[in-house]
């Protein structure tokens, strides 16, 4: 959720709750971020890009104030939900954006026929489902969807890298599996192979019990993992003394800002 998908949400606000209201009715809006847990960097930019956008339009729209309201989800599928349902019926909220995770936008985007009146811009969830099937008339997405940048990917480590065996990566929920699935649909069309799969749980400390069981001889090992998840394994990947012998490919959130800001000297070249 960075700065250049908060002014899209901008303009989506203005086109959406803009028009045909009285101009001193405020108008509302949560903004689901995970602030604590595995994804707190994350949601700490997610906060700051929000009040960026909105400090750029010194938080005015078509001449009605706007008022936020954040809500932390700790990207928990459960407390998502909780967390949409106190903004709508405590705060009343007209509009909310976000959450971040894969498994929350899918939560959120399935409890959004309950709150029919109010629209749900999903601003970080990249998870392919919450815009590709079931579609409710109140969900928008702002965001890119998880696979979408992994096509290419796949089929670029295939025909340029020349990359033929690979094993892949990622935490167990919604959004690295549809990482590595883009991956793998280009690799394995392209003539490639994957030879092991790794899935950890969400906030994974130690992936000591991992290293061992990689096959020695992949030309790859694919990576989604987000967060302090994706701090840790590159550290310890280094100390195992993995990091000269394997290469990485890294999803999106491997290589994301608030990673390479702490771990970006392990991912160099």
């Amino acid at each position: 959720m960075k700065r250049s998908l908060t002014i899209g949400f901008v303009v989506l606000l203005v086109a959406l709750l803009g028009a045909g209201v009285l101009a001193a009715e405020p108008i509302r809006v949560g903004v689901l971020v995970p602030q604590t847990g595995a994804f707190a960097g994350l949601g700490a930019d997610g906060v700051e890009g929000v009040k960026l956008a909105f400090e750029e339009i010194n938080y005015e729209i078509a001449g009605r104030p706007v008022q936020l309201f954040f809500e932390d989800t700790a990207a928990d599928p459960t407390l998502a939900v909780q967390k949409t349902q106190r903004l709508v019926e405590r705060e009343k909220v007209q509009l909310i954006l976000g959450p971040l995770s894969g498994g929350s936008g899918l939560a959120v985007k399935e409890f959004a026929p309950r709150v029919p009146d109010v629209t749900i811009i999903v601003a970080g969830s990249a998870s392919e489902d919450i815009t590709m099937r079931g579609v409710y008339p109140n969900v928008f997405r702002s965001s890119y969807s998880g696979a979408q940048v992994m096509f290419d990917l796949g089929r670029y480590a295939y025909e340029e890298l020349g990359l033929r065996r690979i094993a892949t990566l990622g935490e167990d929920y919604a959004f690295p599996h549809t990482q590595i699935g883009g991956f793998i649909a280009a690799f394995l069309l392209a003539g490639g192979e994957v030879a092991e799969r790794f899935w950890v749980p969400m906030g994974t400390t130690d992936f000591s019990s991992i290293f061992p069981r990689i096959p020695r001889d992949i030309d790859a090992m694919v990576v989604t993992l987000g967060g302090t998840d994706a701090i840790n394994f590159l550290q310890q990947f280094d100390e195992y003394g993995l990091r000269d012998e394997i290469t990485i490919i890294a999803g999106s959130t491997t290589v994301d800002a608030t990673i390479l800001e702490t771990a970006g000297h392990l991912v160099e070249g």
